[in-house]
Protein backbone atom coordinates (compact mmCIF):
# COMPACT_ATOMS: atom_id res chain seq x y z
CA UNK A 1 0.00 0.00 0.00
CA UNK A 2 2.89 2.40 1.19
CA UNK A 3 4.98 1.63 -2.29
CA UNK A 4 1.43 2.00 -4.17
CA UNK A 5 0.72 5.31 -2.63
CA UNK A 6 4.36 6.30 -3.20
CA UNK A 7 3.75 5.75 -6.97
CA UNK A 8 2.48 8.22 -9.19
CA UNK A 9 0.08 5.56 -11.46
CA UNK A 10 -0.97 4.31 -7.64
CA UNK A 11 -2.12 7.63 -6.32
CA UNK A 12 -3.90 8.46 -9.23
CA UNK A 13 -5.68 4.98 -8.98
CA UNK A 14 -6.32 5.87 -5.36
CA UNK A 15 -7.95 8.68 -5.92
CA UNK A 16 -10.18 7.48 -8.72
CA UNK A 17 -11.56 4.63 -6.37
CA UNK A 18 -11.61 7.46 -3.57
CA UNK A 19 -14.20 9.53 -6.15
CA UNK A 20 -16.04 6.22 -6.98
CA UNK A 21 -16.88 5.80 -3.32
CA UNK A 22 -18.30 9.13 -2.99
CA UNK A 23 -20.63 9.13 -6.10
CA UNK A 24 -21.71 5.88 -5.20
CA UNK A 25 -22.14 7.10 -1.55
CA UNK A 26 -23.97 10.43 -2.74
CA UNK A 27 -25.78 8.01 -5.08
CA UNK A 28 -27.24 5.71 -2.41
CA UNK A 29 -27.84 8.29 -0.18
CA UNK A 30 -29.92 10.78 -2.69
CA UNK A 31 -31.53 7.07 -3.42
CA UNK A 32 -32.15 6.77 0.27
CA UNK A 33 -33.96 10.09 0.70
CA UNK A 34 -36.17 9.66 -2.35
CA UNK A 35 -37.18 6.36 -0.77
CA UNK A 36 -38.15 8.13 2.40
CA UNK A 37 -39.64 11.03 0.12
CA UNK A 38 -41.94 8.61 -1.81
CA UNK A 39 -42.47 5.96 1.40
CA UNK A 40 -43.81 9.47 3.16
CA UNK A 41 -46.01 10.37 0.29
CA UNK A 42 -47.18 6.89 -0.26
CA UNK A 43 -48.34 7.10 3.41
CA UNK A 44 -49.88 10.14 2.80
CA UNK A 45 -51.47 9.25 -0.31
CA UNK A 46 -52.95 5.66 1.89
CA UNK A 47 -54.56 7.80 4.54
CA UNK A 48 -56.06 9.78 1.95
CA UNK A 49 -57.50 6.77 0.51
CA UNK A 50 -59.06 4.97 4.03
CA UNK A 51 -60.22 8.79 4.91
CA UNK A 52 -62.02 9.84 2.32
CA UNK A 53 -63.50 6.10 2.34
CA UNK A 54 -65.14 7.05 5.59
CA UNK A 55 -65.92 10.53 5.18
CA UNK A 56 -68.16 9.24 1.77
CA UNK A 57 -69.89 6.59 4.07
CA UNK A 58 -70.99 9.18 6.34
CA UNK A 59 -72.21 11.24 3.73
CA UNK A 60 -74.07 8.71 2.32
CA UNK A 61 -76.34 8.74 5.46
CA UNK A 62 -76.31 12.60 5.43
CA UNK A 63 -77.51 13.28 2.05
CA UNK A 64 -80.01 10.56 2.56
CA UNK A 65 -81.31 12.64 5.14
CA UNK A 66 -81.61 16.15 3.14
CA UNK A 67 -83.24 14.45 0.33
CA UNK A 68 -85.41 13.03 3.03
CA UNK A 69 -86.37 16.53 4.19
CA UNK A 70 -86.27 18.17 1.26
CA UNK A 71 -86.13 16.31 -1.70
CA UNK A 72 -85.70 19.40 -4.34
CA UNK A 73 -82.49 21.16 -3.10
CA UNK A 74 -79.79 18.96 -4.19
CA UNK A 75 -77.72 17.67 -1.23
CA UNK A 76 -75.42 20.37 0.78
CA UNK A 77 -71.42 20.19 0.13
CA UNK A 78 -68.97 19.53 2.68
CA UNK A 79 -65.71 20.14 3.72
CA UNK A 80 -63.65 18.72 6.46
CA UNK A 81 -59.78 19.96 8.11
CA UNK A 82 -57.70 17.72 9.62
CA UNK A 83 -54.67 19.58 11.08
CA UNK A 84 -51.36 17.59 11.91
CA UNK A 85 -50.23 18.87 14.83
CA UNK A 86 -46.89 17.30 14.55
CA UNK A 87 -45.79 18.68 10.84
CA UNK A 88 -47.89 21.33 11.13
CA UNK A 89 -49.70 20.65 7.70
CA UNK A 90 -53.48 20.96 6.89
CA UNK A 91 -55.26 18.32 4.82
CA UNK A 92 -58.86 19.65 3.75
CA UNK A 93 -61.02 16.89 1.95
CA UNK A 94 -63.87 18.49 -0.05
CA UNK A 95 -66.86 16.45 -0.70
CA UNK A 96 -69.46 18.15 -3.72
CA UNK A 97 -72.58 16.36 -4.47
CA UNK A 98 -74.79 16.21 -7.58
CA UNK A 99 -78.90 14.74 -7.63
CA UNK A 100 -80.71 13.71 -10.59
CA UNK A 101 -84.25 12.15 -10.95
CA UNK A 102 -83.55 8.04 -12.24
CA UNK A 103 -86.48 5.36 -12.73
CA UNK A 104 -85.55 2.09 -11.09
CA UNK A 105 -86.32 -0.98 -13.55
CA UNK A 106 -88.43 -3.94 -12.26
CA UNK A 107 -89.31 -6.15 -15.09
CA UNK A 108 -87.45 -5.79 -18.79
CA UNK A 109 -86.68 -2.43 -18.15
CA UNK A 110 -89.83 -0.87 -17.39
CA UNK A 111 -89.48 2.18 -14.62
CA UNK A 112 -91.13 0.86 -11.75
CA UNK A 113 -90.09 3.20 -9.22
CA UNK A 114 -89.01 6.92 -9.62
CA UNK A 115 -85.63 7.19 -7.23
CA UNK A 116 -82.70 9.78 -7.05
CA UNK A 117 -79.30 9.32 -7.85
CA UNK A 118 -76.90 11.40 -5.71
CA UNK A 119 -72.84 11.42 -7.14
CA UNK A 120 -70.89 12.05 -4.24
CA UNK A 121 -67.06 13.19 -5.36
CA UNK A 122 -64.34 13.65 -2.83
CA UNK A 123 -60.82 15.08 -2.93
CA UNK A 124 -57.89 15.87 -0.55
CA UNK A 125 -55.38 19.04 -0.81
CA UNK A 126 -52.94 19.89 1.72
CA UNK A 127 -50.20 21.79 2.71
CA UNK A 128 -49.04 24.44 5.70
CA UNK A 129 -52.22 26.94 6.58
CA UNK A 130 -52.31 29.74 5.44
CA UNK A 131 -50.57 28.53 1.76
CA UNK A 132 -51.09 27.18 -1.35
CA UNK A 133 -53.05 24.02 -1.28
CA UNK A 134 -51.46 21.54 -3.12
CA UNK A 135 -54.24 18.45 -4.88
CA UNK A 136 -53.64 14.76 -3.77
CA UNK A 137 -54.44 12.42 -6.68
CA UNK A 138 -56.46 10.04 -4.76
CA UNK A 139 -59.55 11.13 -5.57
CA UNK A 140 -62.94 8.91 -5.36
CA UNK A 141 -66.07 9.11 -6.73
CA UNK A 142 -69.28 7.07 -5.52
CA UNK A 143 -73.26 7.02 -6.69
CA UNK A 144 -75.79 6.01 -4.83
CA UNK A 145 -79.56 5.53 -5.38
CA UNK A 146 -82.23 6.96 -2.49
CA UNK A 147 -85.67 6.26 -2.86
CA UNK A 148 -87.59 8.38 -0.07
CA UNK A 149 -90.30 6.56 2.00
CA UNK A 150 -93.60 7.08 1.76
CA UNK A 151 -95.85 6.28 4.61
CA UNK A 152 -98.10 5.04 2.21
CA UNK A 153 -96.91 1.85 2.12
CA UNK A 154 -97.96 1.02 5.89
CA UNK A 155 -100.92 0.24 7.04
CA UNK A 156 -99.81 1.52 10.35
CA UNK A 157 -97.05 4.15 10.97
CA UNK A 158 -96.10 5.53 14.17
CA UNK A 159 -93.38 7.64 15.71
CA UNK A 160 -94.29 7.29 19.29
CA UNK A 161 -96.47 4.54 20.98
CA UNK A 162 -97.58 6.76 23.64
CA UNK A 163 -100.65 8.66 24.52
CA UNK A 164 -100.48 12.44 24.39
CA UNK A 165 -101.64 11.98 28.22
CA UNK A 166 -98.78 9.16 29.09
CA UNK A 167 -97.03 11.20 31.94
CA UNK A 168 -95.02 8.37 32.26
CA UNK A 169 -98.14 6.05 33.30
CA UNK A 170 -97.27 2.65 31.65
CA UNK A 171 -101.45 2.18 31.36
CA UNK A 172 -101.20 5.20 28.88
CA UNK A 173 -99.05 3.25 26.60
CA UNK A 174 -100.45 2.05 22.42
CA UNK A 175 -100.29 -1.60 22.50
CA UNK A 176 -101.53 -4.18 20.27
CA UNK A 177 -103.66 -7.14 21.70
CA UNK A 178 -106.51 -9.86 20.81
CA UNK A 179 -108.90 -7.80 18.82
CA UNK A 180 -106.20 -6.19 16.60
CA UNK A 181 -105.55 -8.12 12.76
CA UNK A 182 -103.41 -6.24 10.51
CA UNK A 183 -102.87 -7.11 6.96
CA UNK A 184 -100.46 -4.45 5.75
CA UNK A 185 -96.68 -4.00 6.99
CA UNK A 186 -96.31 -1.97 10.12
CA UNK A 187 -93.36 0.45 10.83
CA UNK A 188 -92.94 2.06 14.28
CA UNK A 189 -90.23 4.34 15.35
CA UNK A 190 -90.53 3.68 19.22
CA UNK A 191 -91.17 0.00 20.75
CA UNK A 192 -94.47 -1.82 19.65
CA UNK A 193 -95.96 -3.15 23.08
CA UNK A 194 -97.85 -6.36 23.04
CA UNK A 195 -100.85 -7.64 25.11
CA UNK A 196 -102.32 -10.55 25.48
CA UNK A 197 -105.69 -9.89 26.34
CA UNK A 198 -109.01 -9.08 24.65
CA UNK A 199 -110.34 -12.19 23.43
CA UNK A 200 -110.17 -12.16 19.31
CA UNK A 201 -109.20 -15.49 17.18
CA UNK A 202 -105.55 -15.65 18.09
CA UNK A 203 -105.97 -16.91 21.72
CA UNK A 204 -106.09 -13.12 23.13
CA UNK A 205 -102.98 -12.29 20.47
CA UNK A 206 -103.09 -9.62 18.13
CA UNK A 207 -102.22 -11.00 14.25
CA UNK A 208 -99.42 -9.42 11.79
CA UNK A 209 -99.83 -10.97 8.62
CA UNK A 210 -97.35 -8.54 6.70
CA UNK A 211 -94.00 -7.67 7.80
CA UNK A 212 -93.63 -5.97 11.24
CA UNK A 213 -90.48 -3.27 11.69
CA UNK A 214 -89.47 -1.25 14.60
CA UNK A 215 -86.39 1.10 15.30
CA UNK A 216 -86.69 0.05 18.89
CA UNK A 217 -87.94 -3.35 20.11
CA UNK A 218 -91.32 -5.31 20.36
CA UNK A 219 -91.88 -5.74 24.11
CA UNK A 220 -94.66 -7.96 26.10
CA UNK A 221 -96.76 -5.38 28.07
CA UNK A 222 -96.76 -5.35 31.74
CA UNK A 223 -93.10 -7.49 31.81
CA UNK A 224 -91.32 -5.13 29.26
CA UNK A 225 -89.51 -7.73 28.29
CA UNK A 226 -88.37 -8.19 24.46
CA UNK A 227 -91.31 -10.30 22.60
CA UNK A 228 -89.03 -12.55 20.96
CA UNK A 229 -87.12 -13.59 24.58
CA UNK A 230 -91.10 -13.77 26.46
CA UNK A 231 -91.78 -16.40 23.27
CA UNK A 232 -89.16 -17.92 21.95
CA UNK A 233 -91.18 -20.12 20.27
CA UNK A 234 -94.15 -19.06 19.59
CA UNK A 235 -93.40 -15.15 18.57
CA UNK A 236 -94.27 -16.25 14.86
CA UNK A 237 -97.71 -17.09 15.69
CA UNK A 238 -98.53 -12.81 16.54
CA UNK A 239 -95.98 -12.12 13.50
CA UNK A 240 -96.74 -13.83 10.85
CA UNK A 241 -95.13 -12.00 8.23
CA UNK A 242 -91.51 -11.90 10.09
CA UNK A 243 -90.45 -9.02 13.03
CA UNK A 244 -87.49 -7.17 12.66
CA UNK A 245 -86.05 -4.95 15.26
CA UNK A 246 -83.52 -2.33 15.72
CA UNK A 247 -80.77 -5.92 16.79
CA UNK A 248 -82.18 -6.65 13.37
CA UNK A 249 -80.33 -3.11 12.20
CA UNK A 250 -83.80 -1.41 11.66
CA UNK A 251 -83.02 2.53 11.61
CA UNK A 252 -85.64 5.25 12.50
CA UNK A 253 -87.75 6.77 9.06
CA UNK A 254 -88.05 10.27 9.35
CA UNK A 255 -90.44 11.68 9.94
CA UNK A 256 -91.27 15.50 9.06
CA UNK A 257 -95.34 15.18 8.75
CA UNK A 258 -96.14 17.79 6.13
CA UNK A 259 -99.70 18.18 4.89
CA UNK A 260 -99.32 20.99 2.76
CA UNK A 261 -100.01 18.71 -0.70
CA UNK A 262 -102.68 16.53 0.97
CA UNK A 263 -104.59 19.84 2.15
CA UNK A 264 -104.20 21.50 -1.51
CA UNK A 265 -105.61 18.22 -3.55
CA UNK A 266 -107.97 16.25 -0.92
CA UNK A 267 -111.97 16.69 -0.60
CA UNK A 268 -112.50 19.51 2.66
CA UNK A 269 -115.34 17.69 4.78
CA UNK A 270 -116.37 19.65 8.33
CA UNK A 271 -115.97 23.11 7.42
CA UNK A 272 -117.00 25.61 9.82
CA UNK A 273 -117.48 22.49 12.77
CA UNK A 274 -115.80 21.97 15.78
CA UNK A 275 -116.17 17.60 15.49
CA UNK A 276 -115.91 15.56 12.24
CA UNK A 277 -117.50 12.28 13.31
CA UNK A 278 -116.25 9.53 10.32
CA UNK A 279 -117.92 5.88 10.67
CA UNK A 280 -116.28 3.86 7.58
CA UNK A 281 -117.25 0.22 6.39
CA UNK A 282 -115.05 -0.24 3.29
CA UNK A 283 -115.47 2.45 1.32
CA UNK A 284 -118.81 3.75 2.56
CA UNK A 285 -118.57 7.06 4.85
CA UNK A 286 -120.90 8.12 7.04
CA UNK A 287 -120.26 12.05 8.44
CA UNK A 288 -121.68 13.32 11.36
CA UNK A 289 -120.77 17.05 12.64
CA UNK A 290 -120.65 17.94 15.87
CA UNK A 291 -120.85 21.56 17.35
CA UNK A 292 -119.61 22.71 20.93
CA UNK A 293 -122.49 25.22 22.42
CA UNK A 294 -122.61 26.69 25.53
CA UNK A 295 -125.71 25.77 27.54
CA UNK A 296 -125.19 28.79 30.00
CA UNK A 297 -123.08 28.93 33.41
CA UNK A 298 -123.61 27.49 36.99
CA UNK A 299 -122.60 29.43 40.37
CA UNK A 300 -120.62 27.41 42.76
CA UNK A 301 -120.48 28.99 46.55
CA UNK A 302 -116.82 28.63 47.77
CA UNK A 303 -116.05 28.08 51.35
CA UNK A 304 -113.15 28.94 53.65
CA UNK A 305 -113.47 25.23 54.68
CA UNK A 306 -115.17 22.09 53.71
CA UNK A 307 -114.95 18.53 56.09
CA UNK A 308 -113.18 16.04 54.10
CA UNK A 309 -115.44 13.43 54.83
CA UNK A 310 -118.48 12.40 56.74
CA UNK A 311 -117.10 11.27 60.09
CA UNK A 312 -115.98 14.60 59.79
CA UNK A 313 -118.93 16.28 59.57
CA UNK A 314 -120.34 14.54 62.30
CA UNK A 315 -117.48 15.28 64.63
CA UNK A 316 -118.60 18.93 63.98
CA UNK A 317 -122.14 17.77 65.03
CA UNK A 318 -121.57 15.87 67.73
CA UNK A 319 -119.53 18.87 69.14
CA UNK A 320 -122.73 21.49 68.63
CA UNK A 321 -121.24 22.90 65.70
CA UNK A 322 -122.20 23.97 62.39
CA UNK A 323 -119.98 23.32 59.72
CA UNK A 324 -122.37 25.31 57.00
CA UNK A 325 -122.69 28.26 59.08
CA UNK A 326 -118.98 28.38 61.01
CA UNK A 327 -117.35 29.09 57.75
CA UNK A 328 -117.02 31.46 55.47
CA UNK A 329 -118.18 32.52 52.21
CA UNK A 330 -115.36 33.90 50.24
CA UNK A 331 -116.17 33.42 46.86
CA UNK A 332 -118.60 32.65 44.12
CA UNK A 333 -117.07 29.93 41.20
CA UNK A 334 -118.77 29.98 37.79
CA UNK A 335 -118.63 26.84 35.70
CA UNK A 336 -119.90 26.87 31.95
CA UNK A 337 -121.52 24.38 31.26
CA UNK A 338 -121.56 22.98 27.30
CA UNK A 339 -122.91 19.95 25.43
CA UNK A 340 -122.15 18.79 22.05
CA UNK A 341 -124.97 18.86 19.36
CA UNK A 342 -124.79 16.18 16.50
CA UNK A 343 -126.48 16.95 13.15
CA UNK A 344 -126.18 14.53 10.12
CA UNK A 345 -123.51 15.25 7.73
CA UNK A 346 -124.35 12.99 4.66
CA UNK A 347 -122.26 9.98 3.38
CA UNK A 348 -119.09 9.99 0.92
CA UNK A 349 -118.35 7.23 -1.19
CA UNK A 350 -114.56 6.12 -1.31
CA UNK A 351 -113.21 4.78 -4.67
CA UNK A 352 -110.27 2.97 -4.85
CA UNK A 353 -107.88 5.67 -3.83
CA UNK A 354 -109.85 8.88 -1.68
CA UNK A 355 -107.92 11.25 0.12
CA UNK A 356 -110.25 13.63 2.60
CA UNK A 357 -109.09 17.01 4.76
CA UNK A 358 -110.37 18.11 7.84
CA UNK A 359 -109.31 21.60 8.59
CA UNK A 360 -111.49 23.34 11.28
CA UNK A 361 -112.33 20.53 13.49
CA UNK A 362 -111.32 17.47 15.50
CA UNK A 363 -111.64 14.04 13.70
CA UNK A 364 -112.69 11.00 15.15
CA UNK A 365 -112.76 7.64 12.76
CA UNK A 366 -113.76 4.26 13.65
CA UNK A 367 -115.03 1.35 11.17
CA UNK A 368 -113.22 -1.07 8.64
CA UNK A 369 -111.70 0.48 5.47
CA UNK A 370 -111.13 -1.03 1.91
CA UNK A 371 -108.36 0.20 -0.50
CA UNK A 372 -106.29 3.35 -0.34
CA UNK A 373 -107.87 6.41 1.97
CA UNK A 374 -105.98 9.05 3.28
CA UNK A 375 -107.51 11.25 5.87
CA UNK A 376 -105.72 14.89 6.55
CA UNK A 377 -106.54 16.84 9.67
CA UNK A 378 -105.27 20.45 11.11
CA UNK A 379 -106.22 19.40 15.11
CA UNK A 380 -106.18 15.95 16.92
CA UNK A 381 -107.48 12.58 14.94
CA UNK A 382 -109.09 10.47 17.31
CA UNK A 383 -109.03 6.45 16.11
CA UNK A 384 -111.96 4.52 17.69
Amino acid sequence: MKKMLLNEKGSILVMAAAIVLAIISAVSAWSLVGMVSNSEIQTQYDHDAIQEELLLRSEALRSHYAIEQNSTYPPPPREVSILDETGGRQTVYEIKNKKEQRFVTIFLGQAGEQAIAVKSFIEAKRGRPRSILYTSPVKRLTERLIRNESLAQYQYFSNFEKSENEEGNPNELVKFWGPDVLNGPVHSNDDIYIQHAGGGNNNNRPTFYSMVTTAGRAREFGSNQPYKEAYPNTWQEVFRGGLQESIDNVQEIIFNPDAEELKANAQWVGNGHDIVYAKINGGAIQLMYGDIVSLGTQEFEVYSWYPANHDEVMDVIDNGGNWFEDTDNIWTNEIVIYDTIWTDGGALSAGTSSAYWVNDAELWIEGNISNKMTWGCADTIFIT
